[in-house]
C-alpha cells in the first residue's frame, strides 16, 4: 500500500511561455546520409524528421529496419519539420495526427553554444501503449532540457499491427536468424544506433547516452535493460511509469499467443495458410485493415504488445529482471500516486483481482470506491512492480533510485476519473519544462485542460526546475544531484541483506 507518511524530498520548477523568437536557418551538420539542415530558436538548435532507416514498406514491412543508404555530400536534408507519425491503431488516432509507414524519423535539440567536450545525450521513448503516440507531441519538446546543457534526440517507431505482430506465414519466409515480431522494439534499439554513430556530429557524446521514457515509452526502457542486442547503446536509463510486471505476450503458446491472435486477424481479412503466398497478402493489405480495432469483445486479448520471441526479448520482462539479466546500467525509476488513471472511466469494471467489498480491501483502501479502486489498481500495477525492479537492480549491485510524483498540477481540474493524487503521465510537462502543455485547451492525456492559478503556476516552475536538474544531472554525471535547487535523493541500497529506502523520493511541491 501506498504511504504518503515519509519525509519527501520537495520537488518544484519551470518556464511556461512558448519558445522566444522566430525559428532561423541553422548551422549545417555532414552526416553519410547528406547534408543535414536544422532550425534554431531561445538557443537552441533543433534538427527534425531525419531518416534514421529505410521506409518499412512493401517488402519490408515485417521486417528488421533496414540501414539507409549512405549518399554522402551529395545529399540534402532539410530538418526544418517533424516527420510523419507511424500508423497508429484507429481508437487512438483521435488527434488525426499526420501517418504513414515511412515514419522512421528522429529528431534532435542542442544547444547553439557549446564550449568543451561533446555533451551528454538525452534519447527520448515516446508512449501510447504500443498503439498510438508520436515523437512529434508538444509535450516532448526538448528544447528546454536542451538548454540545460544536453543534447535530446526523439523517435518514432512501428505501432500496433506494424510493429508488434506475428503470423506463422511470416515465420516461413524469413530469412534464417532474423528476428520476428517484436519490429518496434527493432526500430527502437536501430533509432539507438543510429544515435551511437551519428550524434558526436551534433556535438553529443555516444558513450553518455540516458534513454528515458513513460508508459509504453517506460516500458520499452525497461525491455531494452533486458535486451543482449540494446548492449552498448545507452549508458543510463529512466523508465517512468514503466510497468516493470509487464512480461509480454507469448509467441506461439496457447490461444492468447501472438501468432494464434495473428492468424485470427488474417482470417478475418480472407488470408488463410502459412506460405509464402499469405505472407505476401499480409504484406499487401492497406494500412487501414492494420490500423482497424480489434472486435469490442476480443480488445482486451487481441491488442498489440511486445511479444516474447525467444530471441530480442528471450523471456517475460519480470523473469529475466528476477534472474539480473539486466545491462549494467545504472537506473531512475517511479511513476506517479494514481498510474491507474490510465484505465480511464473503466478503473471499476477493470478492478477483478479481488472484491472492493473485501474487509481487508476496506481496511487498506478507505474512502469512495472509486479513489479506493484507482490506489489499489495504482499499487499492483505501479508501486509494488517498481518496489521489485528495484530490488532486482540493488541486488544486482547496480545504483538505482526511486521516485514518486505526486504532486497534481497547478490550478483547478486536474483531478479526474476519481484519482487521488497525480494521474498518469502527469509528470512529463514537468521533465521536459512544458507547463504550457498543461494550461491550454487539452492536457497531455487529449483531456480538458487546466485552468491556471498564479501561485500554484510558480509551485509548477519550481517543480519543474526541480526535476529538469534531477534528470539532466543523472545524464552528465549519473547521479540525480540537483544540488542548491532540491534535496539530496538518496540511492535505493542494498545492507546486510535488507533494502533500506522505506519511502520513494517524492515530487511534491
Amino acid at each position: 500500500m501506498r504511504h504518503h507518511l515519509c519525509v519527501v524530498a520537495c520537488m518544484a520548477f519551470v518556464v511556461t511561455g512558448g519558445v522566444a523568437g522566430a525559428a532561423s536557418e541553422a548551422s549545417m551538420v555532414q552526416t553519410p546520409y547528406g547534408l543535414v539542415s536544422g532550425r534554431s530558436a531561445a538557443g537552441v538548435d533543433s534538427f527534425k524528421g531525419i531518416p534514421y532507416a529505410a521506409p518499412p514498406i512493401g517488402a519490408l514491412r515485417w521486417r528488421p529496419p533496414q540501414p539507409l543508404p549512405v549518399t554522402g555530400e551529395s545529399a540534402r536534408i532539410d530538418a526544418g519539420a517533424f516527420g510523419p507519425a507511424c500508423p497508429q491503431i484507429a481508437r487512438m488516432d483521435a488527434r488525426n495526427i499526420p501517418t504513414s509507414e515511412n515514419c522512421l524519423s528522429l529528431n534532435i535539440w542542442r544547444p547553439s553554444e557549446r564550449r568543451g567536450g561533446p555533451l551528454p545525450v538525452m534519447v527520448w521513448v515516446h508512449g501510447g501503449a504500443f498503439i498510438g503516440g508520436s515523437s512529434a507531441e508538444p509535450l516532448y519538446d526538448g528544447t528546454r532540457l536542451a538548454q540545460k546543457g544536453v543534447i535530446v534526440v526523439s523517435f518514432n517507431y512501428r505501432l500496433g499491427r506494424l510493429g508488434f505482430f506475428a503470423h506463422p506465414a511470416l515465420a516461413a519466409v524469413r530469412p534464417k536468424g532474423e528476428a520476428q515480431a517484436n519490429y518496434g522494439f527493432m526500430d527502437q534499439i536501430a533509432a539507438l544506433g543510429w544515435v551511437r554513430d551519428n550524434i558526436g556530429r551534433f556535438g553529443g557524446d555516444p558513450a553518455q547516452v540516458t534513454l528515458f521514457g513513460q508508459s509504453a515509452g517506460g516500458a520499452s526502457v525497461n525491455f531494452l535493460t533486458v535486451m543482449p542486442s540494446a548492449r552498448g547503446l545507452f549508458a543510463r536509463a529512466i523508465p517512468q511509469s514503466g510497468f516493470p510486471r509487464w512480461a509480454g505476450r507469448e509467441l506461439t503458446q496457447g490461444t492468447a499467443s501472438a501468432e494464434a491472435i495473428g492468424v485470427e486477424y488474417a482470417h478475418r481479412h480472407g488470408i488463410d495458410g502459412v506460405s509464402a503466398m499469405q505472407a505476401d497478402a499480409l504484406r499487401a493489405l492497406p494500412v487501414s485493415a492494420l490500423t482497424e480495432d480489434d472486435p469490442p469483445e476480443d480488445i482486451d486479448r487481441s491488442t498489440p504488445m511486445p511479444i516474447v520471441d525467444g530471441q530480442l526479448l528471450a523471456a517475460p520482462l519480470p523473469t529475466l529482471l528476477a534472474q539480473g539479466k539486466m545491462l549494467p546500467v545504472p537506473l531512475i525509476l517511479g511513476g506517479t500516486s494514481c498510474d491507474a488513471s490510465v484505465y480511464g472511466p473503466d478503473a471499476l469494471a477493470l478492478f477483478t483481482f479481488t472484491s472492493p467489498a473485501d474487509p481487508t480491501f476496506k481496511r487498506l483502501y478507505p474512502g469512495p470506491l472509486q479513489a479506493a479502486v484507482r490506489a489499489a489498481q495504482t499499487d499492483r500495477i505501479e508501486t509494488e512492480p517498481v518496489r521489485f525492479q528495484a530490488q532486482a537492480w540493488a541486488a544486482a549491485g547496480l545504483p538505482v533510485w526511486v521516485y514518486d510524483f505526486d504532486h497534481g498540477g497547478a490550478g483547478k481540474g486536474w483531478q479526474s476519473d476519481g484519482c487521488r493524487g497525480a494521474a498518469h503521465a502527469s509528470e512529463l510537462p514537468y521533465v521536459f519544462g512544458n507547463l504550457r502543455t498543461r494550461y491550454t485547451n487539452q492536457s497531455d492525456d487529449g483531456g480538458q485542460g487546466i485552468t491556471p492559478v498564479a501561485a500554484a503556476v510558480r509551485q509548477d516552475r519550481r517543480l519543474s526546475e526541480q526535476t529538469m536538474a534531477y534528470w539532466v544531472s543523472f545524464a552528465q554525471k549519473g547521479v540525480p544531484d540537483a544540488a542548491g535547487i532540491a534535496p539530496v535523493w538518496p540511492l535505493y541500497c542494498r545492507l546486510a541483506g535488507q533494502f533500506w529506502s522505506s519511502a520513494p523520493t517524492i515530487f511534491r511541491s
